[in-house]
């Protein structure tokens, strides 16, 4: 889909760029396709093409400047790579890919400069595709969004032309085929579909932990996670903002709101998502900006993050209307800016730039 022409001019602009920290890919770094070729879904030989797609992302990449990389989970990580490949890595000739910290956690935090801590997680930690590639459906995580969501219901309960189950064909294929939304409106329970998931208990506390060490210490909170977490950002495009309403959200996105919108949360300043193609972007009440970078699928987007005292910078290439740079003359291929303003940060923060 002409995304490989996309990173080679977002290498070109990150490398006109000095001074970045680290480069975070916000997931989804290439297609299910390369699991479902016509050989057949879950074939052993369609393993190779998966890492073989893998293997020509990679090799561009090799040719940025900055070589700290964050690369997060994202469903389409899930549909060519088991959870275990994730966690360990998947060694490529130009580089290894990984979705964890050197302990092999999927999420994890790191500080990069002094008052700043960025908070990685993992949306598919409770999913359908919790064990990745080749491990089998979670028939936990099935069974409720059978329960949640009617067409999956009706999907999992009904029968293809062969007679086999619907039930039985996605264990078969290690995915639902269906119309998600089919007379769903606009809503929050649009978000109970296969291709989301949820952080679960033992990774909401363990963000709640962090958040507390953040401000114990004074710094302010970036958190990266690919699927969003707030109802507004969810809308779009910005044409037919309730298309897309509720359905990129994770599955407990109440309960991180909760985290994120309580005491210990104070320091969170952004939550930066992926997933959602044509971007999408809010404020909420307490000043917390949720940020959905916008997807290479359809033409240059690539950006370039600053923060510093009290405001955060965002330089890059958005999409035709584009909900990150909402003046974006984005057919002119211009490099716009906007700028942020940040919750009041504790004191002690020092500037740090990065890269999406």
């Amino acid at each position: 889909r002409e995304t490989i022409g996309v990173l080679e001019r977002a290498v070109e602009f990150l490398n006109c760029r000095d001074g970045l920290a680290f480069i975070v890919h916000l997931g989804d770094i290439i297609d299910d396709w390369n699991a479902r070729r016509p050989t057949g879904w879950m074939k052993d030989k369609c393993i190779d093409e998966s890492k073989e797609a893998l293997t020509t992302v990679m090799r561009r990449l090799n040719h940025l400047k900055c070589q700290e990389h964050i690369f997060l989970i994202g469903n389409h990580e899930m549909y060519n790579f088991s959870r275990e490949q994730l966690q360990q890595g998947v060694d490529t000739d130009y580089g290894i890919f990984r979705c964890a910290d050197n302990t092999g956690s999927t999420y994890y935090s790191f500080r990069p400069a002094p008052g700043w801590r960025f908070i990685v997680l993992d949306p598919y930690e409770v999913s359908i595709h919790s064990n990745g590639r080749g491990k089998g459906l979670d028939q936990e995580a099935m069974r409720m969004i059978r329960e949640r969501n009617p067409n999956v219901r009706a999907k999992l309960d009904g029968k293809n032309g062969t007679g086999e189950t619907g039930w039985d064909e996605a264990l078969r294929l290690e995915r639902i085929y269906c119309n998600y939304f089919a007379d769903m409106g606009p809503s929050v329970e649009r978000r109970f579909c296969p291709f989301n998931g949820g952080l679960g208990k033992a990774q909401l506390e363990w963000l709640r932990s962090e958040l507390k060490k953040a401000m114990n210490q004074n710094d302010q909170v970036v958190i990266l996670c690919h699927v969003l977490f707030h109802p507004e950002a969810s809308r779009h495009p910005k044409s037919h903002p309730d298309r897309g309403y509720g359905k990129t959200l994770v599955w407990d996105y109440d309960e991180v709101l909760e985290v994120i919108n309580s005491e210990d949360g104070k320091c969170v300043v952004a939550c930066v998502h992926g997933h959602q193609h044509e971007g999408g972007f809010h404020t909420d009440e307490q000043g917390v900006h949720h940020i959905v970078f916008e997807s290479p699928l359809f033409g240059d987007a690539f950006y370039t993050v600053q923060l510093s005292a009290g405001h955060m910078v965002i330089e890059g290439r958005g999409l035709k209307d584009s909900l990150v740079f909402p003046s974006a003359d984005a057919d002119a291929g211009t490099v716009c800016t906007r700028v942020l303003s940040l919750r009041e940060r504790p004191s002690g923060a020092r500037g740090v730039r990065a890269s999406l």
